[in-house]
């Protein structure tokens, strides 16, 4: 529970902020000069640390939709804001249509696979696109496992595609 501790001192008294941290110890989050902005600060403090422990429950975890979790994807994962546009786009246009309405956590190796090498290739999409698909697939995964969405990364191991030979007219 946050609070505030009174500090005198020869220009005044001040105002520490205080507030519980993940593993349950009181921290400072700051001295201020009046205590109704210390009391807010520390209540501010305590709010971030209890929103950054809320753990997605088991029952959303089972249930939520690829559609559903690119939203978070594309929220969290750290990159580059040129390369997040392009996640969002393939995500849009070639993987949604297809698994959108999937659970994360039931999507299996064959799905992605059928998807890069058979269902990409008869929509017209290019061989970039297919690698870029994979890649974006790759990385999504990848969050849902490291966040235990899923218990492993089914795009893992399925090979890089290489660029096809074109044929010679």
């Amino acid at each position: 529970m946050p609070y505030v501790i009174d500090r005198a001192r020869k220009s005044g008294v001040r105002y520490t902020a205080m507030y519980t941290d993940e593993n349950g110890r009181y921290k400072s989050a700051g001295t201020y000069d009046t205590q109704e902005r210390a009391q807010a600060v520390a209540e501010q403090h305590e709010r971030h640390v209890r929103l950054r422990l809320a753990e997605t429950s088991p029952a959303d975890r089972a249930t939520i939709t690829v559609r559903d979790f690119g939203v978070k994807f594309l929220r969290e994962h750290a990159v580059e804001p040129n390369s997040k546009m392009t996640y969002a786009q393939l995500l849009s246009a070639h993987i949604y249509p297809y698994i959108g309405k999937r659970r994360v956590a039931e999507i299996g190796r064959e799905t992605i696979h059928r998807l890069l090498t058979v269902v990409l290739p008869e929509e017209g999409a290019s061989q970039s696109t297919v690698v870029n698909v994979r890649t974006c697939l790759s990385a999504m995964m990848q969050m849902a496992w490291d966040h235990g969405y899923r218990a492993d990364n089914p795009v893992k191991g399925i090979e890089r595609f290489k660029e096809l030979p074109r044929e010679r007219w």
